[in-house]
C-alpha cells in the first residue's frame, strides 16, 4: 500500500447519479479506492473535499464507477469562480477599450460566433465587408466598432477563410469520431459500437487485385483499379477478338438499354444510334448518322471513328453487366456475360490514347459511357479515375460553358454536350462526396445548361422538330437527376466540407431545402408516385430516392454547427423520418427486382438503416413495445435488401454480417466492452497524472 504522505488520495462520491443506468445494471455502485477503500475511511459530502483529506492535506478524488471518470473534488466550484473572475476581467477590459474609442460587443455565450450583431455588413457569402466607422466589424473572433478600429491583418497570410471551422478529419457525410454508441458512414465505412467494417472490403476474384508475388504486366481483365491501369497504359496484351453480337441481338440489347439504362443517365442520342434498317440503309440518311449500328453492321465501305466504336461496345458491356448480375440463378450464364462484358470494357480501356488527344464531342461522350459503365462497380476506384479525367478533357472542351442561341432554340451537338458534361459531373459529385473529398467544381465556374426532356425522335441535327413534344420524353429520372446535382454541390461545398462556417450554417440548410422544394414542385406527373403510370413507377421510387438521400445527408445531426436545441432536435426528426420514407421506397424497388447493385446506393441505404438506429438508441429507455416491434421489422426489411445486393455483388453473406452486428448481445457487448475500455484509460490516466515525480523520473520524453 502506497504512503498518505505526498499521494493524492481519491475517494468514492456518496452523490454520483447513475440515472439511466440503474435501470440496466442495478448492482452498479461507487466503491471507495486506494487509501479509503483499504481503511473503510468514510467519505462525507463536503464541496471542497472530505474531512479526512482536509485534514491530511491531501487532495480529495472522486471516481465514477459507471463512467470511469475521476476528478477532483471541488472542481466545478474553482471552475465557476475562475470563470466569475475571467467575465470581470473581460468587462474591464471592454470598459477599458470604450474609453479609448473602440466599443465591444459583449461577449454572451452561447452565440457570440455564430450570430451578427445589429447592423453588421455581410456579402451574400456571409463574409463581413469593410464597413464605416460607425459599423459592426470582425476581428478574429471580436465584433467591434469606432475609430480607433483597425481590422487590417497584421500578416499577409491572412485570409476570410482562416475564421471558418475546419472539419475534423473523420467527420463527414454523417461521419462523427466513434464516440456515440452508433456512427454512420464513412466513405465505405461503417462503425457501429466499436466495430468497424468496410462495405468494399470483400472477395470478389471480378474486382480484386492480383494476389502478393504476381508478376508486374500479366494479363487481368477484371474490373479492379490495376487491371483499369494495365488496360489503359497498354500493359495488357491488346484483345484482338472482342467481336460485336449478332445483328439481330446487337439492336435488341440496343433496345434495352434504351428502355433500362439510359433514362437514368442520359448521355446518347437514340436516332443517332439506332434506327430502322429499311430507312438507315439510304445514303442520305446514313450520312447523317456516323456512328449508328445499322452502318457498322450494313454499310461494308462504313469505317467508324474509335470514339464511335467506343460507344457502341460501351452499350454491350453494360448490358451484358446489368443482364448478367441479375441471372446469377445460373452461373454458367453469369460469368459468360460478366466475361463478354469485362472484354468490352478492356477493348474500350486500351482506345484511352485516342480518346486523350481528340478533339470532338463524340470523344467525350465514349468517355462518358465509360464512366457511366464503372459507376455499376462493386467498389469506386475505377469510376473515380475515368471520372477525373473525364470532366477535365470536358472542361478543356468548354463543355462547361453555354453556348448562345436564340430562346428556345438548341442543336443536337449542344444538347450531346449538355448530356455528356452533367452525367460526367453527376458520378463525380457522387463520388466525391460520398468518399468525403473535395467538390470537382463550383457553381460559379460553370453556366451550361440541363438538356432539353425531348423525345430523341423529335430531336434532329438542326434543333427540335417539333415544339409540342418539349417535356415529353422517357428520360426525366436523368434531368431531375442533372438538376439534383447543383443542390448536392452547395451541400457538400458547406455542410461537408473542410472548412465550414457555423453561421451560415442554418440559413445554408434553409436554401437548400427551399431548392430541392422547388425542384419537388416541378416535378412532371411521370415522376409522381400518385400519379405516375405503372411503367413509371421504377423512375419515380428512384426520383423519390435522390430526394430523400439529399434530406438525410443535409440534416443529419453529425453534421449540424448549431447548438440551436430546437434546430437540433428537427434534424434529428427530419433525418429519422427521411430513412423511414426511403426504406419504404427501397422496399417496393425490392419487390419489383429493381434495386441498384452500386456501392454507393448500398452506402445510402445503410447509412439510413444506422441512422434509424441511432435515434432509436437515444430514446431507448422510453420506446413503447409498439415501437420496438416496428424498428424490428424496419431493420429486418433494411437487412433483407443488404442481402439481395450482397447476392447480386456476389457476396452471400452480407446480411448475415450485419444481422451479426445488430444482434442485442452484440450491441450490449460492444457497449460494455467500450465503457471498460474508457474506464481503464481513465484510470491509467489519473495514476500517471497523480504519482509522485520520483516514481515517474524513469520515463522520458523524446526533444
Amino acid at each position: 500500500m502506497r504512503s498518505l504522505q505526498g499521494t493524492p488520495h481519491r475517494c468514492a462520491s456518496p452523490e454520483i447519479e447513475l440515472g439511466a443506468f440503474v435501470a440496466l445494471a442495478p448492482s452498479v455502485g461507487n466503491a471507495n479506492d486506494d487509501v479509503s477503500q483499504v481503511r473503510k475511511i468514510r467519505c462525507d459530502a463536503l464541496a471542497e473535499g472530505c474531512s479526512h483529506c482536509t485534514n491530511q492535506n491531501l487532495e480529495c478524488y472522486v471516481t465514477d464507477r459507471v463512467s470511469g471518470r475521476t476528478e477532483r473534488r471541488g472542481y466545478l466550484q474553482q471552475l465557476e469562480r475562475e470563470k466569475t473572475a475571467m467575465l470581470n476581467h473581460i468587462r474591464e477590459l471592454e470598459k477599458l477599450l470604450h474609453g479609448k474609442g473602440v466599443e465591444v460587443r459583449p461577449w454572451e455565450w452561447p452565440n457570440y460566433n455564430t450570430t451578427y450583431p445589429p447592423g453588421a455588413s455581410y456579402d451574400s457569402m456571409g463574409n463581413p465587408l469593410d464597413p464605416s466607422k460607425d459599423q459592426w466589424q470582425q476581428v478574429g473572433s471580436l465584433w467591434i466598432k469606432g475609430e480607433a478600429a483597425d481590422t487590417k491583418p497584421k500578416t499577409s497570410g491572412f485570409t476570410k477563410y482562416s475564421l471558418l471551422e475546419s472539419r475534423p478529419t473523420d467527420n463527414y457525410l454523417g461521419i462523427s469520431s466513434d464516440s456515440a454508441p452508433l456512427s454512420s458512414i464513412k466513405g465505405t465505412t461503417l462503425s457501429i459500437l466499436g466495430t468497424t467494417i468496410d462495405i468494399t472490403s470483400f472477395d470478389a476474384p471480378d474486382m480484386d487485385e492480383p494476389p502478393p508475388g504476381t508478376p508486374i504486366g500479366s494479363p487481368l481483365y477484371n474490373k479492379s483499379v490495376m487491371a483499369f491501369l494495365q488496360s489503359v497504359l497498354n500493359i495488357n496484351p491488346h484483345l484482338d477478338n472482342v467481336d460485336l453480337p449478332s445483328r439481330q441481338d446487337a439492336f435488341t440489347y440496343a433496345e434495352w438499354y434504351f428502355l433500362m439504362v439510359s433514362p437514368f443517365l442520359p448521355i446518347l442520342h437514340k436516332p443517332s444510334f439506332l434506327q430502322l434498317v429499311s430507312l438507315l440503309t439510304r445514303g442520305s440518311l446514313l450520312a447523317a448518322n456516323p456512328y449508328q449500328l445499322t452502318r457498322i453492321y450494313d454499310d461494308a465501305s462504313f469505317k467508324a471513328s474509335t470514339a464511335e466504336l467506343v460507344i457502341v461496345h460501351m452499350v454491350f458491356a453494360t448490358i451484358y453487366f446489368q443482364y448478367g448480375i441479375r441471372n446469377r440463378e445460373e452461373p454458367e450464364k453469369h460469368l459468360q456475360l460478366n466475361e463478354f462484358s469485362n472484354k468490352h470494357y478492356h477493348w474500350c480501356l486500351t482506345k484511352f490514347f485516342d480518346l486523350a488527344i481528340s478533339q470532338t464531342v463524340t470523344a467525350v461522350q465514349a468517355l462518358a459511357m465509360i464512366v457511366s459503365h464503372t459507376r455499376n462497380f462493386p467498389k469506386p476506384g475505377c469510376s473515380s479515375t475515368i471520372a477525373h479525367f473525364s470532366l477535365m478533357k470536358a472542361i478543356e472542351l468548354n463543355f462547361h460553358r453555354a453556348i448562345k442561341m436564340p430562346e428556345g432554340q438548341t442543336t443536337l451537338e449542344y444538347e450531346i454536350r449538355k448530356r455528356s458534361w452533367w452525367a460526367i459531373l453527376a458520378v463525380m459529385v457522387t463520388l466525391n462526396g460520398r468518399l468525403g473529398r473535395p467538390m470537382p467544381i463550383t457553381l460559379q465556374e460553370f453556366d451550361v445548361d440541363f438538356p432539353l426532356a425531348v423525345p430523341d425522335e423529335y430531336l434532329g441535327e438542326e434543333g427540335i422538330l417539333d415544339l409540342s413534344k418539349v417535356g415529353h420524353c422517357n428520360y426525366h429520372v436523368g434531368v431531375i437527376a442533372y438538376k439534383s446535382v447543383p443542390l448536392y454541390i452547395e451541400m457538400y461545398s458547406n455542410i461537408y466540407a473542410v472548412r465550414r462556417d457555423p453561421k451560415k450554417y442554418i440559413e445554408v440548410v434553409r436554401e437548400l431545402e427551399e431548392g430541392m422544394r422547388n425542384l419537388v414542385d416541378s416535378l412532371p406527373e411521370e415522376l409522381k408516385l400518385e400519379k405516375c403510370k405503372p411503367s413509371d413507377q421504377i423512375f419515380a421510387l428512384y426520383t423519390q430516392a435522390i430526394i430523400l438521400e439529399f434530406a438525410l445527408c443535409l440534416r443529419h445531426p453529425s453534421a449540424c454547427l448549431t447548438d440551436n436545441p430546437k434546430f437540433c432536435a428537427e434534424n434529428t426528426r427530419v433525418c429519422e423520418e427521411s430513412a423511414k420514407k426511403l426504406l419504404k421506397v427501397v422496399g417496393s424497388l425490392l419487390k419489383m427486382k429493381s434495386l441498384d447493385t452500386t456501392w454507393y446506393q448500398l452506402a445510402v441505404y445503410i447509412a439510413a438503416m444506422f441512422s434509424t438506429l441511432v435515434a432509436h438508441w437515444e430514446r431507448r429507455f422510453d420506446s413503447s413495445s409498439q415501437e420496438i416491434t416496428t424498428l424490428r421489422t424496419d431493420m429486418t426489411l433494411w437487412l433483407t435488401v443488404i442481402a439481395e445486393i450482397g447476392r447480386l455483388l456476389g457476396k452471400q453473406n452480407m446480411g448475415k454480417c450485419c444481422f451479426h452486428l445488430l444482434t442485442p448481445n452484440r450491441l450490449w457487448h460492444s457497449a460494455g466492452k467500450r465503457r471498460r475500455r474508457h474506464r481503464r484509460a481513465n484510470d491509467q490516466l489519473d495514476r500517471t497524472r497523480h504519482e509522485p515525480k520520483s516514481r515517474r523520473s524513469t520515463f522520458s520524453t523524446p526533444s
